[in-house]
């Protein structure tokens, strides 16, 4: 996940439309990966692991990056829904799973992402 979204941040750091488009192009390839990556903690039938922290993290930043990379085209609130529609269901069904092992006290991912206190 994470040369995924260094792709998207260096698309996004160049001014030039072709670097955003071709990655843009790759958005269905990106999907699958997305999910495969998310779901594989969903339906592992146990509890998600502390080191899905750093998926967990990669997934919400991508999902940020790809909508970012969109607006940079002319016709962006159509892609930006296209893009939206198909790489939050699966993060929203792991924070789900999240939710639900929290409540049950079993989710240590959710406890670091959320409940972990700020720096100083």
């Amino acid at each position: 996940m994470r040369a995924w979204n260094l792709l998207a941040l260096a698309a996004l750091m160049e001014k030039k439309e072709e670097y955003a488009a071709l990655i843009i192009s790759q958005l269905p390839v990106f999907s699958t990966f997305h999910h495969g990556v998310l779901r594989s903690y969903v339906q592992s039938g146990t509890s998600i692991p502390e080191s899905a922290t750093t998926d967990v993290n990669h997934a919400y930043i991508a999902i940020k990056l790809w909508l970012m990379l969109v607006r940079t085209k002319p016709t962006h609130a159509f892609a930006s829904l296209a893009v939206w529609n198909e790489l939050w269901p699966p993060f929203d069904e792991l924070v789900g799973v999240l939710e639900v092992e929290a409540q049950a006290g079993l989710s240590l991912v959710r406890q670091i992402l959320v409940d972990k206190p700020p720096s100083t």
